[in-house]
Parts: structure tokens; C-alpha cells; sequence
């Protein structure tokens, strides 16, 4: 049977000379028989095994113990190789002990496979603990069982605080309270709302804050142990810029369809609110009102006073249509000295009645600002409805435009509308075509200076 063995059998005698090797013995070192009858087994040494390891072995076995062990041998060729050994002595009839069994088996393989798991483990235990995101595991009952080092800079815990504790301690209410009972549910019914999936959530540092992250959670399974690995990375400075881009997105939106000196929204912007809200009013069937408005005498104004006294002045209306138009309603700069309103669902009276407050909150405001002027400045108004006056916005902005220089025509201060058009004759009311009008109002826009 000894011959047969799968392992290698070797007896020495009480010295330590080998009297019998059996074949697999002679397979796996490359020695045949004849070349190890009568050597020690320290032709196998490599000296990879210590000295103090082989004082151990023959104390064992000399004093009648068995000794257990593993070699790390050389094999003929030089080659080394790795072997369990089990060494025991032989006694005669007398106790007396006549010879040496040693029982070995190759375990290279296996110690191979153990290194390369070390190695493994080591690399991914290096790549753990120096990755930027942080990497948490937990078991099934939420416990976290490692936090390397990028978790510990993230949430502001050293491991030894975290390990063994439940994770929800790095969630912030109502996450805290509810994550037990979500992992209970997982474990009972498979039902998944994060294993496998990435999302952004909220952590909790040590100091109580919170911050966004980017969480990702996988699942192991072995013979029934499970095991969750989560990677966490912090996306604060991300949402920051994020924010600050849509900000910056937001303003700069804002600034292309607002005027710069005064503030209200540009004659481009009137364009697109007045033609969505006459979709608006076709699908709800109301009405509203379009008004121009335009400063009486501002070129005189300017030329005196200066432009920045002009420049004054434009904010000075700016400010009475914006403080006195309804809350709903939308305040332009059509151009130069010319502003624009639209009033929603504002009939005729609903347009004279915001229209009167506009006027007297300006005339009150020029009188503190320059009582002079006053006397002769003026806002000249024309306003159109719909769908009584017209149904397009090139209609709506003719008829207001022409009926605001028919109120010119007819001195300072003046509101016209529909009705004072057609009592008058064209050669009384000489408002300029609509393509001329928009052109002038595009060209006013360069400066406010232009055309003063």
C-alpha cells in the first residue's frame, strides 16, 4: 500500500539516514531510490525553513512526540516546492525507538493559491484604502465591517469609530430612522430600490453637516453570507458648480432680454411675451391690452439738462411703469424714450385706470426731481386691445403705436386709443410705419444716448 501511496513516505533510522523512500517521493524530489539510500533528508533543504524551526522537530520527535509542520524543500533540478509533513518515531517491542516515519504531501499548488490570494487581497486592500471614493462594507444587518481611508476624510470618522456600528449613523433624518427597515425589506422580499443602481443622496458627517454624494451599492453573496459594498464619493464641489453654472445660466438669461440702464425687459422680450400671450388669450378666451408709451419733449430734456440727467429721466419712468402696472402685468423699454406694458386681462377702463396711475406716480416723482421741467414733460400713452382693436401683434403695436402719436399730436400728457384713430384724418397722424418702428427701436438699443 506504501507504494501505492499518493503521498511520499520517507523512514530514516534513528540518526537520520534514509533506509526507504516509496516512488512518489522519488516523483516529486527527482531523485531516484539509490541516490538518497543512506543521505539525510537535508538534501531537501532550501533554507528557506529555519534553523530554529528543525531544532523544534527533532526535539519532538526524539522525545517520542509527533511533529507537524510544513517545508518549503528544493527538489534536484534546484526547483522549490512546498510540503505538509507529519513525522513520528517507530519503537521496538521495548519502547525503544528504532527508526523515523515521515508522511509528506505536496502542497505546492495550494500555497501557491494562497499567495496569489494574498496578493489579492493586498492589492485590493491597497486599492481600498488609497482610492478617492470611499468604499464602506456592510453585513446583512447594516453593520459596517470596513471603511477605508477615503471614507474617514469624507463623513470625518477614524474606522474605529464606524466599525461594528450600524451605517446608518452616516445618514441624515429621515434616512437614519428608515434604512434598517429598507434593508429588512430587501433581505425579505429582493424588492430593490439601490443595490445596483447609482444615485445621488445625502450624508452626515461627525459634525453634523450634510453633503451630497454619489452613492453605489453592490451585493455578494456566499453559501447564504451576504455582504454589501458601498462606494460613496463626495459631489459637494460638483452641485456647487453645478449650481453656479445654472446661476450663471439663469443671469445671463436675464440679462438678454432685460436693458441694461433701466432695468425693465428689452423690445426683443416684448415681442415673444406678446405673442405668447395672444396664444394665451385664443386658448382662454380673455382679453388684454397693449400700451405704448412715450416721453414728451425728451429730446429737449436731454439737450438742457445733459445725458446723464436724460439718462435719469428714462429711469425715472421706467420705475413709474414698474411700480404702478398690476402685479401680473409685464413692463418694457421699447426703445430710446418709448416703453411698452402689457396688461393682462385688462380691458379699456382696466388699461386707463393702471395707465392714470402711471401717469401721476411720474408726474409726482418729475415734480420732486425737477420741478421746472415738469410743466412741460410729459407722457404721451397709446393703447390697443384684444381682440377688440386687433388679433395679431403686428396689428396690436400699429394701432397703440399710431393712437400714441395721435396723444402727441393732440399736445403732452395725452392717452389715445382706437376709436381717436378713426375720428382722425392721416394727414393729422403721421406714426411711422411698424418695420420703421421696430428698426428704430433695434437701433435705439446701441446707446441710450443715440437719437437724443
Amino acid at each position: 500500500a506504501v507504494e501505492q501511496s499518493p503521498a511520499s513516505v520517507i523512514i530514516t533510522d534513528p540518526n537520520g539516514r534514509i533506509e526507504y523512500v516509496n516512488p512518489k517521493f522519488t516523483q516529486i524530489t527527482g531523485y531516484t531510490f539509490e541516490e538518497v539510500i543512506g543521505e539525510n533528508p537535508s538534501i531537501l533543504k532550501s533554507g528557506e525553513t529555519s534553523a530554529e524551526e528543525y531544532k523544534r522537530l527533532w526535539e519532538t520527535i526524539t522525545s517520542g512526540g509527533e511533529w507537524r509542520g510544513e517545508f518549503h524543500n528544493r527538489k534536484k533540478n534546484g526547483e522549490l516546492f512546498w510540503e505538509s509533513a507529519s513525522i513520528s518515531p517507530i519503537r521496538d517491542p521495548d519502547g525503544a525507538i528504532t527508526h523515523f516515519l515521515g508522511v509528506k504531501e505536496d502542497i505546492t499548488e495550494r500555497k501557491q493559491a494562497e499567495e496569489a490570494l494574498r496578493e489579492s487581497e493586498a492589492k485590493t486592500a491597497a486599492i481600498v484604502e488609497t482610492a478617492v471614493d470611499a468604499i464602506i462594507t456592510i453585513d446583512e444587518r447594516g453593520v459596517v465591517e470596513s471603511f477605508n481611508q477615503s471614507a474617514e476624510g469624507i463623513f470625518g470618522y477614524p474606522a474605529d469609530e464606524v466599525i461594528g456600528r450600524n451605517v446608518s449613523m452616516l445618514m441624515p433624518s429621515p434616512y437614519h430612522e428608515e434604512h434598517n427597515g429598507y434593508l429588512a425589506r430587501y433581505l425579505e422580499t429582493g424588492t430593490e430600490k439601490v443595490i445596483g443602481k447609482g444615485r445621488t443622496v445625502t450624508g452626515r458627517r461627525k459634525d453634523g453637516t450634510t453633503f451630497p454624494l454619489d452613492l453605489a451599492v453592490s451585493e455578494v453573496r456566499l453559501d447564504g453570507w451576504r455582504m454589501f459594498t458601498g462606494i460613496v464619493r463626495d459631489v459637494t464641489e460638483r452641485k456647487q458648480a453645478e449650481a453656479e453654472r445654472e446661476r450663471l445660466h439663469a443671469e445671463l438669461e436675464v440679462r438678454a432680454i432685460t436693458d441694461g440702464l433701466t432695468g425693465l425687459y428689452t423690445h426683443a422680450h416684448f415681442y415673444q411675451r406678446l405673442a405668447e400671450e395672444i396664444e394665451r388669450s385664443k386658448r382662454y378666451g380673455r382679453g388684454f391690452s397693449v400700451v405704448m408709451m412715450d416721453v414728451d419733449k425728451f429730446k429737449q430734456y436731454n439737450d438742457t439738462r445733459g445725458h446723464q440727467a436724460g439718462d435719469e429721466l428714462l429711469c425715472l419712468v421706467a420705475d413709474s411703469v414698474r411700480k404702478k402696472i398690476r402685479g401680473p402685468d409685464l413692463a418694457f423699454r421699447y426703445g430710446g424714450d418709448e416703453f411698452a406694458a402689457i396688461l393682462l386681462s385688462a380691458d379699456p377702463p382696466d388699461a386707463k385706470a393702471v395707465i392714470k396711475r402711471v401717469k401721476r406716480y411720474f408726474s409726482a416723482r418729475m415734480k420732486e426731481a425737477d420741478e421746472a421741467a415738469a410743466v412741460w414733460l410729459g407722457l404721451s400713452v397709446g393703447m390697443a386691445t384684444f381682440p377688440e382693436d386687433a388679433t395679431t401683434a403686428d396689428e396690436l403695436v400699429r394701432i397703440a403705436d399710431a393712437a400714441m402719436y395721435w396723444a402727441k399730436s393732440e399736445g403732452i400728457n395725452r392717452v389715445g386709443e382706437w376709436h381717436d384713430l378713426a375720428g382722425a384724418s392721416g394727414s393729422q397722424v403721421k406714426a411711422p410705419t411698424l418695420t420703421t418702428r421696430r428698426r428704430r427701436a433695434s437701433a435705439s438699443r446701441v446707446t441710450t444716448a443715440r437719437g437724443r
